[in-house]
Formats: C-alpha cells, sequence, structure tokens
C-alpha cells in the first residue's frame, strides 16, 4: 500500500490533501515561512563551507570529508526542491515573485555573506519570479528594465574588481541574461 498502509486509491487522496495544505500555508503564511526556509537552508551550505570548527572536525575523523560533502548536497538539494516545488504551487492569486524577497536580501542574505558558489543559486531562487522576456505591454517592459537594472546593481559587488570592465569584454545585460535563462530557454 501507500502512505499509513491504507493501499488502494485512498494513497493519493491523502496526497493530494497534503499537498493542498501544504501549498495554502506557503502561499497563505506569505513570504515570511518561504523566506525562512530559504535563509535557514543558505546558512546552512555557508556554516558547512565557512565554519572552521566544523571544516576541522569533519577533516580530522575518517570518512568525515565524505560525510561533510553528503551534508553539503543534501543541504543544497533541499534548497532546490523547495524552489521547484515553489514553482508549482505558485498562482495567479499568490504568483512566485511575492515569495521572493527583495533583490539585495536574495543576493546578500542579512548576517551571512554571499559566497561565490550561491551567486549561481541566487539567481536559481529569483528565476523563476523574473518578468519573462519577449512582447511585453509597456507597463510590463517598464517593469521587468526596473528588475534587470536592480538584479545589475545587486550583482555588480560580486563581479572581479566590483565593475562591468571584470567581464572581459561582455556587457552587464548579456551577463544577467546568460543567467536568467535556465536550460529550457536554451533547449
Amino acid at each position: 500500500g501507500g502512505i499509513g498502509g491504507t493501499g488502494g486509491s485512498t494513497g493519493g487522496r491523502y496526497s493530494e490533501r497534503a499537498r493542498a495544505a501544504l501549498r495554502a500555508a506557503m502561499t497563505q503564511e506569505g513570504p515570511t515561512l518561504v523566506q525562512s526556509f530559504w535563509h535557514s537552508l543558505m546558512a546552512q551550505r555557508d556554516l558547512l563551507v565557512s565554519h572552521t570548527a566544523i571544516i576541522n572536525g569533519f577533516t580530522e575523523n575518517k570518512g568525515g570529508l565524505k560525510l561533510l560533502g553528503y551534508l553539503l548536497d543534501t543541504s543544497h538539494t533541499q534548497l532546490l526542491q523547495l524552489t521547484q516545488y515553489l514553482v508549482l504551487v505558485a498562482s495567479t492569486a499568490h504568483p512566485y515573485s511575492e515569495l521572493l524577497p527583495d533583490v539585495d536580501q536574495l543576493f546578500r542574505p542579512k548576517g551571512h555573506r554571499l559566497m561565490a558558489d550561491q551567486l549561481p543559486l541566487a539567481f536559481h531562487l529569483c528565476r523563476p519570479g523574473l518578468p519573462p522576456y519577449g512582447v511585453l505591454s509597456s507597463d510590463d517592459e517598464k517593469d521587468r528594465q526596473t528588475t534587470v537594472a536592480k538584479l545589475g546593481e545587486a550583482v555588480k559587488p560580486f563581479l572581479p574588481g566590483q565593475s562591468e570592465e571584470a567581464l572581459d569584454g561582455l556587457s552587464l545585460n548579456f551577463y544577467l541574461t546568460f543567467w536568467r535563462l535556465s536550460l529550457y530557454d536554451i533547449y
């Protein structure tokens, strides 16, 4: 059988009710609950790779480095799964972009430095909430330009030398376009 040993089709009914309840909790609580999840998962990743006592404890014990890698992979997987789930449950009443923190908070979580490996992660989190490319109404186009400008300002501090010249001939708009695309957009 299914969950709880009930078997048959009842497992699907419970699963649908559980999904609906989780969707309601995630969207009705607003961005506070979701942002808390994202923040705690990013803080966990930050702690696993930057806290010297943790790193020393894992590297001194036999097999500890493998465990550290497993913990880091697990926290990364949870972060990606949460994002994927939120994209699936977002609706017109509760759009994904409303669940996101401000761009500056996303790229520099409160109390935590943004590591180089988290820049792609921050783009992954905000990508579904960014305005789409293509033919947009004039109001939507202004919104997209404002969002992209804010994103550019948030990203500049993470460029080597904190300037557009560090992109070696690429424009900041091209850089942002690259990071905004998903594999689905390219393929």
